[in-house]
């Protein structure tokens, strides 16, 4: 299939304002941070037809860009900060508050991580922190390694406090989604029911049928499957961890040759996970702006969501 530039335009607009460049296509993004802007490349190639994610052009994108046809599509930041400003971005805090107390105390020093969830966590002897956002091939979930001293590091992977979303996963869960609402169809134990345009028609997205599951449905996952998603390749018990929380600069202080920094939640194995009451869940929901060649369903998303009302309300298809 090929694509108009004014049809792509269209289609890109539910991501953020479009601007257009010839054959190149800036989509500004609400979250401009490089993990954000991947994700919105992963979705592009899972969407859009004969679409492929390339890494060729970095005056472009530094993160990489998708083409499809003869057209080039960067996710772009819509709004950028300096440091120190109350936009900046919950990763830029982590990392320039370890390395200015690195840079202050003039070599290494101990990171201690202080959640609330009764976890604690020293990490001993690091000498810088580096941004790993844009990391994220075979699933890698870190978003800051804090490089030790003698050369080794410690994987983070940073949640803000508000996010309830693990992962986006109609690529990684899709094929398994479509067999499980299908044998779902068939039982009578849900209906896909098609989406009125604005014309009074039935929605259409590439020629394929908008619907809406009902009820919004879910699926539980295996503990292989929700360690993966939480902890990705990358990051290994007593190596790594996840740690929820969106940071300002009073939740750094330095005392006794120690960067404290308090934290609300830190999982280091999916028994934390659990602890917390953040289960993973395979959530089912509308959005009309999908089109997943996995699903092969126009209209629907599949999301790993946080165990919370709304997962626990959602019919379990498993």
């Amino acid at each position: 299939m090929a694509f108009s530039k004014p049809a792509l335009q269209e289609q890109l607009k539910s991501f953020g304002k479009v601007k257009v460049s010839g054959n190149q296509f800036k989509v500004l993004l609400a979250d401009g941070s490089a993990a954000a802007r991947i994700n919105f490349l992963n979705i592009l190639q899972d969407i859009l037809p004969n679409a492929r994610i390339k890494n060729d052009n970095t005056s472009f994108s530094s993160v990489g860009y998708v083409q499809v046809d003869q057209f080039k599509i960067a996710g772009k930041p819509a709004k950028r900060q300096g440091a120190g400003s109350a936009g900046l971005k919950n990763e830029d805090v982590f990392i320039n508050s370890i390395n200015k107390a690195i840079k202050n105390t003039g070599g290494s020093l101990d990171v201690c991580l202080v959640g609330k969830n009764n976890v604690k966590i020293t990490i001993k002897q690091v000498s810088k922190a580096v941004e790993m956002g844009r990391m994220t091939s075979d699933y890698a979930k870190s978003d800051v390694d804090l490089i030790y001293e003698n050369g080794g590091m410690f994987k983070v992977s940073l949640k803000q406090d508000n996010a309830e979303m693990w992962e986006s996963a109609d690529t990684r869960f899709g094929e398994k989604i479509r067999t499980k609402i299908d044998e779902a169809q068939r039982a009578g134990r849900v209906k896909l029911e098609p989406i009125k345009s604005a014309g009074g028609g039935v929605k259409k997205n590439q020629g394929k049928t908008v619907v809406k599951i009902v009820p919004e449905s879910k699926v539980k996952m295996s503990l292989s499957e929700q360690k993966s998603v939480v902890f990705g390749n990358d990051i290994k018990e007593g190596k790594g961890a996840v740690v929820k929380k969106t940071f300002s600069a009073g939740d750094f202080t330095y005392e006794n040759d120690c960067l404290f920094i308090k934290c609300s939640k830190i999982f280091r194995n999916i028994q934390d996970v659990r602890a917390a009451g953040e289960t993973p869940t395979i959530l089912i929901r509308a959005d009309a702006n999908r089109n997943s060649k996995k699903l092969g369903i126009a209209g629907l998303r599949v999301i790993v969501n946080v165990e919370n009302n709304r997962t626990r309300r959602a019919l379990d298809l498993t």
